[in-house]
């Protein structure tokens, strides 16, 4: 069975139907810092910075990796083995999930399954998770080192989100409006919620989430140009209307939501609006509008 995980709104991990406990603020937050830096090697000391900030213990390295261990613990549930080796643990999954995380000499590593046929040798003191038959050899991992990479096989919300609206975008600019809606919608409704959602508040700025608002809002305009282009003005107003109060500074959104109300001769909203954005821009940072 494959595996989903969610990053757009809380944190989660599917197995089918089932959700996988996540139990643990810091397995989520490791989790999340994979997630987020997916298929580029990461640091235990960048895992630690997200943790803990500069106030690091001592034995940061130590609580990352039993971190990591209770997060297999927890994955083990849903059809994986963990088993003592010479140099620490491995993790094997059953036939359902295709892949195992395998202690090296400085950490973990999970790889796919079948297409895989050559182990190199193990390491200690980092984390890495491949997966996918589009991997026909995996190099070992670095010194120090964890990467997440997931395949075909294995579902995440922040790549399909992304190459929805990427694909929505084309279909944009070769002037296929209807296409675009529907890219764009389907993209966005993969948002639950804040990124990264449910973690502590420190915790969560360390993670680089800031810009995946920049990609949603950059997804919100573009279902804006698709609906006007379509004449969809009443389910723009409705749309647009509460992100345009969630993206105050989002001078696109909000001209296309004027634009929108005054399609349906609300010129009174749309005014509504356009004062709106004069005041913010004016008090907040002192730009003045013609």
């Amino acid at each position: 069975m494959s595996l989903r995980f969610t990053i757009l709104g809380p944190i989660r991990v599917w197995a089918g139907a089932t959700a996988v406990p996540l139990d643990s603020q810091r397995q989520r937050a490791v989790l999340a810092t994979l997630l987020l830096r997916i298929g580029r090697y990461v640091s235990p000391d960048e895992i630690a910075g997200v943790l803990w900030g500069t106030r690091t213990p001592g034995n940061a390295s130590e609580l990352v990796r039993a971190a990591a261990e209770r997060l297999s613990g927890t994955l083990g549930t849903h059809g994986f083995d963990l088993r003592a080796t010479r140099r620490g643990y491995r993790l094997d999954s059953g036939a359902a999930h295709e892949f195992d995380l395998r202690a090296t000499r400085r950490g973990y590593r999970l790889d796919s399954g079948a297409a895989h046929e050559f182990d190199p040798p193990a390491t200690r003191h980092g984390y890495r998770l491949d997966s996918g038959a589009a991997h026909e050899f995996d190099p070992p991992a670095t010194r120090r080192d964890y990467r997440l990479d997931l395949g075909a096989a294995h579902e995440f919300d922040l790549p399909a989100f992304r190459c929805g609206a990427a694909r929505a975008a084309e279909a944009l600019a070769a002037g296929d409006g209807y296409q675009a809606w529907q890219g764009f919608s389907a993209a966005l409704r993969l948002w639950r919620g804040e990124p990264a959602a449910g973690l502590a508040a420190g915790v969560r700025e360390r993670l680089p989430v800031a810009p995946l608002a920049a990609e949603r809002a950059a997804a919100l305009v573009g279902l804006g140009h698709a609906g006007l282009a379509l004449g969809r003005y009443q389910e723009l107003t409705t749309l647009l209307a509460d992100e345009a109060g969630r993206e105050p500074f989002n001078e696109p959104l909000n001209a296309q939501l004027m634009h929108a109300y005054a399609e349906l001769g609300r010129n009174d909203d749309a005014l509504r609006v356009f004062g709106a954005i004069r005041y913010r821009l004016t008090s907040q940072l002192g730009v003045q509008l013609a």
